[in-house]
């Protein structure tokens, strides 16, 4: 057997003794590779113990003075207990460097979220928000990208319809606009992608396509309603996800643009999934459409509110029938929510209404929109097949009773 001579203490670190010591490792005689100021060897880290029930440790191994149990009488005098655990920190890990606090400009958006919808002090006379108007409309990108393309006669009758709910909107002094449309997997992905989704951020960021005719621009959030619709339909039993940078596309600018050609209404968009299985059902949709209506409604504020649901009608996206219009169910379908969203239409399944299209179950916005809405006056304005901008295209009216215009518009199924 060979025996290894041991290493001479304070010796010239050549032979075997210094082999056995890689650079960095520290060792007894002269503190490291490098000697005793050494700047480059590494912390042992403090080894952590288990929390018991004098001591807490976080994640950072730093002690949190506000978690300490109260059951630690007789270490540290009541009066001094707080500034003491304060102070504390273990042994091998530098104090944490006190924070200045954030700017507001800089705060993150989500201590928005709150437990309700009742975060901010009741004004007097308990006024709470009311939706002084809904309706629904198609929201076809070649409505803005190229609109010259459709017949002149269907162009002017669509658009008309639009001038009109935007007058009514200016009129009832709408302060933000809550607005539903489908995903089209501009800000979710089949690897995220929720049923539904509230943006409660400040400012919105649209329209993501540059050929779409409508300037890009920062659209102004409604973040204190925003936040009471997405804890008012959590506490209704719905769990949507929150977005505080929800990027708007066509979905919702082309209906947004023309009640607001300057883009300057508060804007709270709800994402809906209406076309990727597994999908909500119209009854799920109507369901859903209730807690938004019933959640702005006890949003606690005398904001006057427009409620909007935007997609469809009939169309197909592609796939061969990229063009085909199923008027047949289109003129159902709005003679159903003019009834009321009866059995008939709510029990549809998923299965049968992709039959009319695969990009018709954004009618769900429609029916979110009227669940919002019922009691109210619902008229059909218009409807247009525009083969040009493969869509069905339609407009829906929810009129409040004490909001009534004085000469009530006609339906279309009214000769």
């Amino acid at each position: 057997m060979h025996l290894r001579p041991p290493a001479t203490p304070g010796g010239s670190g050549r032979g075997p003794a210094s082999r056995r010591h890689p650079r960095g490792r520290l060792r007894p005689d002269r503190q490291g590779a490098y000697g005793a100021d050494d700047r480059r060897r590494r912390r042992l880290p403090h080894p952590r113990s288990a929390p018991g029930p004098d001591q807490r440790l976080l994640p950072g191994q730093r002690l949190e003075a506000c978690r300490l149990p109260g059951a630690v009488p007789g270490r540290l005098r009541r009066g001094h207990r707080a500034g003491a655990l304060a102070r504390l920190r273990l042994p091998g890990r530098r104090a944490p460097r006190r924070r200045r606090p954030l700017p507001p400009r800089h705060r993150c958006r989500h201590s928005q979220i709150r437990s309700g919808p009742s975060h901010r002090p009741r004004l007097p006379g308990g006024l709470m928000a009311e939706i002084v108007l809904g309706y629904s409309a198609s929201h076809a990108p070649m409505m803005s990208a190229n609109p010259e393309s459709a017949p002149e006669a269907m162009r002017d009758r669509f658009f008309g319809a639009l001038d009109y709910v935007r007058e009514r909107v200016q009129e009832s002094g709408a302060q933000a606009v809550v607005l539903m449309s489908g995903e089209h997997f501009t800000n979710f992905f089949l690897d995220n992608l929720p049923q539904l989704s509230v943006g409660i951020g400040e400012t919105h960021l649209g329209p993501v396509e540059k050929w779409l005719g409508i300037p890009r621009t920062i659209v102004p959030g409604h973040p204190d309603l925003a936040t009471a619709i997405l804890s008012g339909t959590m506490q209704r039993g719905f769990q949507p996800s929150v977005s505080s940078r929800l990027t708007v596309d066509h979905g919702f600018m082309t209906v947004y643009h023309q009640l607001s050609p300057t883009m300057d209404l508060p804007l709270v968009p709800i994402v809906m999934n209406c076309t990727t299985p597994p999908l909500m059902t119209l009854r799920q949709a109507w369901d859903f459409g209730a807690a938004v209506g019933a959640a702005i409604r006890d949003f606690d504020g005398p904001d006057r509110v427009a409620l909007v649901g935007a997609g469809g009608l009939s169309h197909f996206v592609g796939e061969p029938r990229v063009g085909d219009i199923d008027e047949d169910f289109d003129l159902w379908f709005l003679r159903q929510l003019e009834l009321g969203c009866p059995p008939e239409l709510l029990d549809i399944a998923n299965d049968e209404l992709m039959l009319a299209g695969n990009g018709t179950g954004e009618v769900r916005a429609w029916v979110a929109c009227a669940a919002a809405m019922q009691g109210t006056r619902t008229t059909a304005l218009n409807y247009e097949p525009i083969a040009e901008w493969i869509n069905g295209m339609g407009v829906v009216l929810h009129e409040p009773h004490d909001r009534e215009a004085a000469e009530a518009p006609a339906s279309i199924f009214v000769p």
